[in-house]
């Protein structure tokens, strides 16, 4: 409402208030307020928390008057009523008015005696200004709950409710938005009563991408009631570490097997699913040392491989005979899930290495009457574990020869059999014989020892056939 100056207010016979401007006419029963001349300094009235008007005595006292059911025209001449033409109250025009004791007022469209209901006006904010005043109704009032939280795989929705204080009619409510689609990320709805919701679009690769370490997304909403007011309502998305699914490339390509002196590499390649956003790569591991047997390495595509150390003790030591040995390795993605690898190391039989511990003591010889024992020493050089020894001979009998024995260590001996028969029939110049042994170490590797036989010229023994018979007598002309 504008008020200009030389303007006054008027109450109207629907009981509306109004701006009325000089020389314009009034009607019978409506009653004039206020006049506004020259410059006077601005006047605000408010309606208070109770809906009571803030308004000037003059205009109190006449609303007072008419609930009454007085005449306003003996609260003075200011008030008195236009109700005739244009004479009377009117600052304008002139004129006069006798009372004449009859209880009557001009038809208003309201009762203004005896009012038992309660009435109210409700007057805007009104200036009184040399120049021209504006005046705005009050904005809504929104509070409440506007702010929420979404977790990725945990907290899929979120809401709250807002309220709106607002003294105009029929616009303490909220404009309803359903779906609203927020790009990738979920949908926003609010309702006329303030109450709004957010769901998460968790299955969304732009969601699952997100991690802890992922900063914080914040969607913000704009909410409007029926006036135009507007509220925001903020949303913080927040992202989860998805576990990484760690997969051979193929069947089994997280195994491997190595073995002494035959396959002495092996690898693989694994592969990891892992929604989060640059978290579907290894960990890279280089020549990992794995004790005395091998290293180990894997790079940041899953590609691993194991080099087996051959030429360590401890591998050489293996034969096929070892139970085999497992290695484990524990490979991990950008965001801490695990893998196992595992490596079979398998031994293999080395050839022992048998030789004489001074050379010929692989050979040894005898000779009948003369020398009856001949013996000598073998050692053998195996790395497998356990290997490096004799299997055990004892008086392995050689024909009518003799016997050989050889314990663990190497130690062999040979016994002529001087009595028997056969070896008393040789003699210097019998052709020699020649025995041999075979011997056998732990892993099976042998050995040939020769040990010579010759004979000796034993002296012959002569006896006479019977008794005597080495003896005899002749006679001179008889015998």
């Amino acid at each position: 409402m504008k008020l200009a100056v030389e303007t006054y207010v008027v109450i109207g016979l629907d009981g509306k208030i109004k701006v009325v401007e000089p020389g314009q006419q009034l009607f019978p029963g409506e009653i004039i307020v206020e006049t506004f001349e020259g410059n006077k300094e601005p006047e605000i009235t408010f309606v208070d928390q109770h809906e009571n008007i803030d308004i000037s005595p003059d205009v109190i006292a006449l609303f007072n008057a008419l609930e009454d059911g007085l005449d306003p025209t003996l609260l003075g001449s200011e008030f008195a009523t236009a109700s005739g033409n244009v004479s009377g109250s009117s600052l304008i025009t002139s004129g006069s008015i006798e009372r004449d004791g009859v209880e009557v007022l001009a038809k208003t469209f309201f009762e203004t005696k005896g009012v038992n209901e309660a009435q109210q006006v409700t007057l805007n904010t009104v200036l009184n200004s040399s120049i021209d005043v504006i005046s705005e109704s009050v904005s809504a009032i929104i509070s409440g709950s506007d702010k929420g939280a979404v977790q990725e795989d945990v907290t899929l929705t979120t809401g709250g409710n807002l309220n709106v204080d607002d003294p105009d009619l029929n616009e303490a409510v909220f404009t309803a938005q359903t779906d609203i689609q927020d790009g990738h990320y979920g949908t926003f709805s609010i309702d006329a009563d303030g109450e709004w919701t957010y769901v998460l679009n968790n299955d969304h690769a732009d969601v699952q991408a997100l991690d802890s370490d992922s900063t914080p997304i914040v969607r913000t909403f704009t909410v409007e009631t029926a006036d135009g007011s507007t509220h925001e309502i903020a949303v913080t998305i927040t992202g989860s570490d998805d576990a990484a699914v760690i997969t051979p490339s193929i069947p089994g390509d997280d195994k491997g097997a190595v073995q002494e002196d035959v396959t002495l590499t092996t690898g693989g390649n694994l592969n990891v699913d892992d929604p989060d956003l640059d978290e579907a790569v290894f960990t890279a591991q280089t020549d990992v040392q794995d004790g005395n047997y091998g290293t180990f390495s894997i790079d940041a595509d899953g590609e691993w491989t194991y080099v087996l150390n051959n030429d360590h003790a401890d591998v050489q030591a293996l034969d096929s005979d070892s139970t085999p040995i497992v290695r484990t390795f524990t490979v991990e993605t950008a965001d801490g899930s695990t893998h196992e690898i595992a490596v079979t190391i398998t031994g293999s039989d080395d050839a022992a290495v048998i030789t004489p511990s001074i050379p010929g003591d692989d050979k040894g010889a005898v000779q009948e009457d003369v020398t009856l024992t001949a013996g000598g020493n073998l050692n053998v050089d195996d790395p497998d574990l356990d290997e490096a020894v004799f299997t055990a001979q004892t008086d392995i009998q050689d024909g009518n020869y003799g016997t050989f024995s050889i314990d663990a260590d190497g130690e062999w001996t040979y016994t002529l059999n001087n009595d028997h028969a056969d070896v008393q029939a040789l003699d210097a110049d019998s052709t020699p014989i020649v025995r041999t042994f075979t011997v056998e170490t732990a892993d099976g590797s042998t050995h040939e020892i020769a040990v010579t036989i010759t004979g000796s010229d034993d002296a012959a023994v002569i006896t006479p056939s019977i008794p005597g018979d080495d003896k005899g007598a002749v006679q001179e002309d008889v015998t």
